[in-house]
Parts: structure tokens; sequence; C-alpha cells
């Protein structure tokens, strides 16, 4: 309980701090299919990467595809399985060198 109180006072933080950042995040959130740019903005990462991404998925290249649907040319992501995609397949503690 207390996480999970910890982590609601970070979320008010963080909207007090950008309000326009942090409606467009519930927009984004609130959707079944997100496009590339909503996708880069969820994910911290730049249009072109997720667009490399989605042509490695394409030709076959990555181990593990990222989650994407080709609508008539257009490429959408359906959120909640990218979401999945992007989390870390394990953690592991990052070291003192690594940190500085």
């Amino acid at each position: 309980e207390a996480a999970a109180e910890a982590v609601r006072e970070e979320c008010r933080a963080f909207a007090e701090a950008d309000p326009a950042l942090a409606a467009r995040l519930a927009g984004i959130n609130a959707k079944i299919y997100v496009t590339v740019p909503e996708a880069a903005l969820l994910l911290g990462c730049s249009d072109s990467h997720l667009y490399k991404l989605i042509n490695e998925a394409e030709r076959g290249k990555r181990k593990r595809p990222i989650p994407y649907l080709d609508l008539d040319g257009v490429k959408v992501l359906p959120r909640l399985p990218l979401l999945d995609w992007a989390k870390p397949r394990r953690l592991r503690a990052i070291t003192d060198e690594e940190a500085a």
C-alpha cells in the first residue's frame, strides 16, 4: 500500500510540473492503438528508432519483434502489448561503474 501511494504521489507531482504533457499522456493512455509519434513519447525514444524496429520486425530480423499493425501503409502499435514488449525481460543491478 505504501508503494502504491508513493506512485500516486509521484504522478500528482508530475502532473503539476508539466500539466500539458500529463494531459497528452493521459490521452495516449486512453487509446487502444497509438501512432508511432505517440509510442515514441510513451517509450522515450525517437520516431525514427521505432520505424527502424518496425522495419526489422517486418523483415524478421528481431528475436522479439515490436508489436505493430500495418493499416494500408499506416503503422500503429497496440498500446498494452507495446508496453509489455518494452519491459525488461530481466532486471539487473546497476553497478557503481555504470552509475558514474
